[in-house]
């Protein structure tokens, strides 16, 4: 065995030291340190450094350097021009550079000049596989202060401290990303503890807050549906929603009362100050298979494993949190939906048993009262969410009041007052539960209500007016001077015939609503009304008599009408009215 043989199995031999040096790191630049260091206690190299390269700045540095020669010896030089370091070439190539003589090469100045200065030689440079903690590429550099030849011997036991860098390296980083998640689990375990243990006090919901905070520290907050408040953290609101907020936005709505089942949750864009958008994840709140709310988290794309975990255990606590609420609702729709069926059967001999009740619940029925009836086109009952919901918005806007939901109608017992009557009321809580009800809305009201005594007929009165405005295919609140004996002969008309006989008659007439239809029906109208007069039909359009004689006689050329006819007149009278019924229901 030649001595350079011998040399170079001793210097293998020694791969194990430096491979037990370099896993007694504690993180990752103390592995970097003792990387440098082994190579130089044993191997031939005189000193040896971790350079980085800063992209951005375009700038090359030492972040470890180990010079036991020189041991005091101050670095002047912190960093360096990339173009004059060959950093750059070897980063981009991922190949190791050998240059046998630094002090005298020509193709980077930079590093030539510290070679001069400093009175090394031979420099051999390997990019490793990893950055440092900043996230810059690094390069492991070893240096002689004597010319070495550089044979693929050194070379492979160079590469071979490398890679034992590059192992230990990342199971430094496998440790760390589990002692993380070890950390994440306990503090999930931590806050869900937490949570749990506060979700049925009500005076302790600002703890749960304050937990469910930890849990998503990218922010989040929910919707209860069944209060129709926002839910979060009052020391970290998340943007644009705060106390202030006097309305919850529809979308929000919207998306909580679509629950697919499956709890997985989905992603969506939402705005809380009508302005600006955030991307969340939005998980469904449920009790029995029912959606009460909606946990909004403000992150970006899906949820990590750990994520998660976080989010079911926020889930399984603002759920519970809203189970009382809903519960309290249940209990107490239970009663009034039992007091206002008594009332509306007329049950006057227990009166004073009835304001009991009343009283139990929080609405005496000493005053003066309304009743509210509200339906759909598709009479679908609807959720206990949606009813809760309807009825605090009718608390909030009109005042104290009972409710209940029969035949998929939802019945509302309140104390008058003047914004029943005010258009902007009406209007405020029409669109407050469009958005909560499948289908549009359609509302009637009572007159007045002076005694419990008047509740049965006034149920009956909204009951028929229901009818009637469905059958003329209405829409939004119903007043009452819309509503009478005339609407009601009209309403009794069965859908099919008086589709039949409009189209046979007034449909030609009208053109589809365009600008000349309409001038027609006002001519036919105002001429059938006057008793068929035509100076006085003129003078109430505003016309000459020779224009309205023109009208008329291109209508009957055009219609096939004869307008001597008394019966077919007639004909033509009741049309309009149910024509001009249907309309108004309509707009």
């Amino acid at each position: 065995m030649t001595q350079r043989t011998a040399d170079d199995a001793g210097k293998f031999r020694k791969v194990s030291e430096i491979a037990r040096l370099i896993y007694e790191g504690r993180d990752l630049h103390d592995a970097l340190h003792r990387l440098t260091e082994g190579v130089c206690m044993h191997s031939a190299w005189t000193n040896s450094s971790i350079q980085a390269l800063d992209i951005r700045r375009q700038v090359s540095r030492p972040i470890v350097r180990y010079d036991p020669n020189r041991p005091d010896t101050a670095v002047d030089i912190l960093e360096w021009d990339a173009a004059g370091s060959p950093l750059g070439r070897i980063v981009e190539t991922g190949q190791p550079l050998i240059l046998r003589d630094a002090s005298e090469q020509d193709d980077y100045p930079g590093f030539r000049e510290d070679a001069r200065r400093r009175g090394y030689r031979t420099v051999v440079m390997i990019p490793l596989r990893f950055a440092d903690e900043e996230g810059r590429p690094i390069v492991f550099t070893v240096i002689s202060d004597e010319v070495q030849e550089v044979d693929d011997a050194e070379m492979g036991f160079l590469r071979c401290l490398v890679d034992l860098a590059d192992i230990a390296v990342r199971r430094m980083q496998i440790l760390e990303r589990e002692s993380r998640e070890t950390q994440n689990l306990r503090n999930i375990l931590v806050n869900l503890t937490t949570a749990l243990a506060t979700t049925l006090d009500a005076d302790r919901a600002d703890d749960l807050f304050r937990a469910l905070s930890h849990l998503f520290p990218s922010g989040w907050f929910a919707v209860d549906l069944t209060s129709g408040q926002a839910l979060f953290d009052p020391s970290r609101p998340p943007p644009g929603l705060d106390d202030t907020i006097s309305a919850l936005p529809e979308s929000l709505i919207g998306y909580c009362l679509q629950n697919d089942g499956t709890g997985a949750g989905r992603n969506v864009r939402i705005s809380l100050d009508g302005i600006t958008t955030h991307s969340a994840r939005m998980k469904s709140l449920t009790i029995d298979n029912t959606p009460v709310g909606a946990l909004f988290l403000l992150v970006e794309g899906d949820l990590s494993p750990h994520e998660e975990i976080a989010a079911q255990a926020g889930q399984f606590a603002l759920s519970t949190l809203i189970l009382r609420g809903y519960l309290a609702f249940r209990l107490r729709g239970h009663s009034a939906q039992r007091l206002m069926k008594r009332l509306f059967a007329g049950e006057d001999a227990s009166l004073t048993e009835l304001q009991e009740e009343a009283a139990i619940l929080d609405f005496p029925m000493n005053v003066e009262m309304r009743l509210l009836a509200i339906s759909t086109p598709e009479h679908r009952r609807p959720t206990d969410s949606a009813h809760s919901l309807v009825l605090r918005k009718a608390q909030q806007q009109f005042g104290q009041a009972i409710s209940c939901v029969i035949d998929g109608t939802i019945f509302i017992l309140l104390h008058d007052g003047d914004m029943l009557d005010e258009t902007t009321g009406r209007d405020a809580f029409l669109q407050a539960i469009r958005t909560v009800l499948s289908g549009r809305p359609l509302i009637v009201q009572s007159q007045p209500i002076t005694a419990p005594g008047q509740i049965a007929a006034a149920y009956d009165l909204c009951r028929r007016n229901l009818q009637v405005a469905e059958s003329m295919r209405a829409e939004g609140w119903i007043a009452r001077r819309r509503l009478g004996a005339v609407p009601a002969f009209m309403a009794s008309i069965g859908d099919t015939v008086a589709q039949e006989f409009l189209a046979e008659t007034i449909a030609p007439i009208a053109e589809g609503g365009s600008s000349k239809g309409r001038t027609a029906i006002e001519t036919l109208s105002a001429f059938l009304a006057s008793g068929r007069r035509q100076q006085e039909t003129a003078d109430t359009l505003e016309i000459h008599v020779s224009t309205l004689r023109y009208r008329l006689e291109r209508l009957s050329e055009r219609h096939g009408l004869d307008l001597t006819d008394p019966d077919q007149c007639f004909e033509l009278e009741l049309a309009l009215r149910l024509y001009q019924l249907r309309n108004s229901y309509q707009t």
